[in-house]
């Protein structure tokens, strides 16, 4: 069986540079369809333009420019310029002519590593089994949030009127699927806002942008079926309807996977 977040991210080639989607229904979010997962399609559909494994993504920023809903979509994608070690690519999500969704990245060859560095795992919220499971449709989140398990770890959780304004979970997919390059980029963004933990009942909010940068190969045997992923997230400032954030995704062996910044927009309640 196809696992369901595989049916509304892989897009089908339907001439040069022109995919088509088939945006799944079950992956909402308030009035619009999950950013992550149309993230996760730009990436799958980047990464299959670019057609070469050593030559892999290394950044990517997303904007999320107007409500995408269940149906088809087009993606299509253009590749500014490839290099000898570098390639810079575009993606763009159109529904009825417009589009919904922006892209961008870069994919890179290995280089001869003058130094490295790593900063040691420093979150010390402990594993998944530690995390209480909390399941978010009873906290009034988003339809696509049926798709993935959250625990919750540390102090903060969302609507806590805490001092801080973090999250700490643990995310794995209900149905259980490993977890590659697409589904941690949609993982990125699955989280509910770190600001939430401050206030004390619902706020909507959306995600309006979102940039990420990889760390490296990604660590396959840590990555399975039934794994988990540790995101933290963090608000640093918040006001006149917006927000940014800081988060990092870990490995439950405590690999630092990837690191976003997030851009956020929230709304009064019509």
């Amino acid at each position: 069986m196809t696992h369901p977040f595989d049916l509304t991210t892989t897009p089908s080639p339907a001439g040069p540079g022109v995919f088509t989607l088939n945006l799944l229904p079950g992956w909402g979010q308030g009035r619009a369809l999950f950013g992550g997962v149309l993230a996760a399609a730009a990436t799958r559909g980047m990464t299959e333009t670019v057609g070469d494994p050593a030559r892999r993504l290394r950044s990517l920023t997303v904007h999320f420019c107007e409500p995408a809903a269940p149906g088809e979509a087009e993606l299509h994608i253009e590749t500014p310029r490839a290099g000898r070690y570098v390639s810079h690519l575009t993606a763009k999500v159109l529904q009825a002519g417009r589009v919904t969704t922006f892209a961008s990245a870069t994919f890179g060859l290995d280089r001869d590593a003058v130094m490295a560095h790593l900063d040691a795992p420093a979150h010390g919220l402990g594993g998944p089994e530690d995390a209480l499971e909390v399941p978010m449709g009873g906290l009034g989140f988003p339809e696509f949030t049926q798709h993935i398990q959250y625990r919750f770890a540390g102090q903060s959780v969302p609507y806590g009127g805490g001092a801080l304004a973090e999250v700490n979970l643990w995310m794995r997919l209900a149905q259980p699927r490993a977890l590659d390059l697409p589904a941690l980029v949609a993982l990125l963004d699955a989280g509910p806002p770190a600001l939430l933990s401050r206030a004390t009942g619902p706020i909507p909010m959306s995600s309006m942008d979102l940039r990420v940068q990889l760390n490296g190969a990604l660590p396959e045997e840590e990555l399975g079926a039934g794994r988990s992923v540790l995101l933290t997230s963090r608000c640093r400032w918040a006001g006149s309807g917006y927000a940014d954030q800081d988060s990092a995704l870990w490995s439950e062996g405590g690999t630092l996977l990837a690191r976003c910044q997030q851009a956020l927009a929230f709304f009064q309640r019509g």
